[in-house]
């Protein structure tokens, strides 16, 4: 191609090569695809694509993880997860930009003409969350969702001889599966308290954890309860914390369902552990 017009330039004085030539010399290759990522960030937001106030202020890791999981359905998670985002044996984080799915084959096929400024823009992006991660001085997990969170427990379970770690998302905002618990702003107080009786099941149950993803945070759920107020309303809360992973907050059960409601990257999590061997 040719040099861009008006970019200044012109031919370096020791080559006939024109240094605007970005196919021959690289150029100002930097801006260019930074002007990429731009016009593909627009495109994307011009979309369908809804992402509630999560909360910004809060903590400074939203931004990045609010970015990397924007279009994380629940049935994409397992197949991040599959697709090897999370890395073998020292391995921090790995990618596939092909479009075959990483390993094993596994996850969409790259169809004829794919979208490469969405592959190079996602490629920045994933770069992007890497640095983040390895800031010298204040590391942010924000490029981590929840599909890190599913491949670094079977990565655990994978490593251990004695039981088998599975991961999923099993309550939020989404489409109805096997397994998946949808929330609806729409929901009636009756179902509203079906919900709430499923998930303390799930917490009563031996040999599994519940893992809450809200406000940019990770935090185990450690503790239930329930009662009736003067009025006969009833008051439901989990014990859990907003930062850090010691319990510190009873949170009420309406604001929990309100933000798993704001965005589909939010939701409950569930961790199960089986014994295999001796």
């Amino acid at each position: 191609g040719g040099a861009d017009a008006g970019e200044g330039g012109g031919k370096d004085e020791n080559s006939d090569v024109d240094v605007n030539d970005v196919d021959v010399m690289g150029g100002d290759c930097f801006d260019k695809c930074w002007r990429l990522y731009q016009e593909e960030k627009g495109r994307r937001a011009s979309k369908d694509v809804v992402v509630a106030d999560d909360g910004a202020g809060e903590d400074e890791d939203e931004e990045g993880e609010v970015g990397n999981d924007v279009d994380d359905d629940r049935d994409g998670e397992e197949k991040k997860a599959d697709a090897g985002e999370g890395g073998g044996k020292g391995e921090l984080m790995v990618f596939d930009f092909t479009g075959g799915g990483g390993a094993g084959g596994k996850g969409p096929k790259a169809s004829p003409g794919s979208d490469w400024k969405s592959l190079a823009c996602e490629m920045l992006k994933k770069m992007g969350g890497i640095d983040k991660v390895n800031h010298p001085t204040k590391p942010s997990t924000g490029p981590f969702g929840n599909w890190g969170v599913i491949g670094a427990v079977r990565r655990i379970s994978d490593a251990d001889d004695q039981y088998n770690f599975n991961c999923k998302t099993v309550m939020g905002k989404g489409k109805k599966k096997e397994g998946f618990t949808v929330l609806s702003s729409k929901d009636s107080p009756a179902k509203v308290a079906s919900q709430w009786a499923t998930l303390r099941t799930w917490f009563l149950q031996d040999g599994s954890v519940l893992l809450s993803h809200h406000k940019n945070h990770y935090a185990l759920i450690y503790a239930m309860r329930e009662w009736r107020d003067k009025e006969g309303a009833w008051v439901r809360q989990v014990f859990t914390a907003r930062k850090g992973q010691r319990p510190t907050t009873w949170i009420d059960w309406g604001e929990m369902r309100e933000c798993y409601l704001g965005w589909n990257g939010y939701g409950m999590m569930r961790v199960e552990g089986k014994r295999v061997g001796p």
